[in-house]
């Protein structure tokens, strides 16, 4: 049920999904039905899948994903193409474009977002909902390239966390002058009042990456995320990390400023 695997996932991520419905501004109130079997709309399971950094094929199926039906409908298209099409024909007409707006802010080769973010060039991770800290709290993040690498790559620290409205959010971070990316950035905040972005600060990029079987042999329920990932002080994941950056000072990586 969707409602237990939520539950799992918050309690593993150290949250709870009052917290979470509170964090991304959704109706807490709907739970009751949620627990009874009754399955939330596309858009909050989309938002409650991206706060908690997961997939929604993990987030919706957990260890039990569909099994996809072959398909020879197109003999140039990849399996997963086919699968893609296969699930879009059977999407209710009125929810089509919902997925295409979420698949097209997927758009981007997960290495180039990494690179981007660990050499400086990108300053802003834009999101639907961010995490509410104290003022004197610090908001580390790992960065998770879910390609070829399959490992963490490197980290940054928020700076300012930002939660405003579109247009002020296109004039803080820089591109109220960019109309490309203002449509594109009203496609991806279309079902949100207030919009939300991290300022990356301090890039680190690990000298030795943390692969996906170096994480699972310490972590053994540990479920890959698209992008990035918030570390929880004192949690197995902090502890790993901590010491992969002694590692790394270790052998002269400068350490953040």
């Amino acid at each position: 049920m969707l409602y237990d695997r939520f539950r799992e996932a918050c309690e593993k991520r150290g949250t709870t999904i009052t917290q979470v419905l509170r964090d991304i501004g959704r109706a807490e109130g709907n739970t009751g039905s949620w627990k009874a079997g009754k399955s939330p709309k596309l858009d909050i399971v989309m938002e409650m899948a991206e706060h908690l950094n997961m997939t929604l094929d993990d987030f919706v199926y957990g260890d039990n994903p569909p099994i996809a039906k072959p398909s020879t409908q197109n003999s140039e298209l990849s399996d997963m193409e086919q699968e893609l099409l296969e699930v879009f024909s059977h999407i209710p007409a009125d929810r089509q474009q919902l997925c295409l707006d979420f698949l097209r802010t997927h758009m981007v080769q997960p290495e180039k977002y990494a690179d981007k973010i660990l050499d400086g060039s990108k300053k802003w991770e834009f999101r639907k909902s961010i995490p509410k800290l104290e003022h004197s709290d610090t908001l580390d993040v790992v960065i998770y390239s879910s390609q070829e690498d399959k490992a963490i790559v490197g980290e940054f620290r928020a700076g300012r966390m930002v939660r405003c409205s579109l247009e002020e959010l296109m004039s803080i971070t820089g591109y109220e002058d960019d109309s490309d990316a203002v449509s594109w950035f009203t496609a991806y905040y279309a079902t949100r009042s207030l919009c939300s972005a991290l300022e990356v600060t301090s890039p680190i990029k690990y000298s030795s990456p943390i692969s996906l079987l170096d994480i699972r042999d310490r972590l053994h329920d540990f479920r890959p995320p698209q992008s990035f990932l918030y570390i929880i002080p004192g949690s197995d994941l902090d502890n790993l990390i901590s010491e992969r950056r002694t590692e790394d000072n270790a052998t002269d990586t400068p350490e953040r400023m």
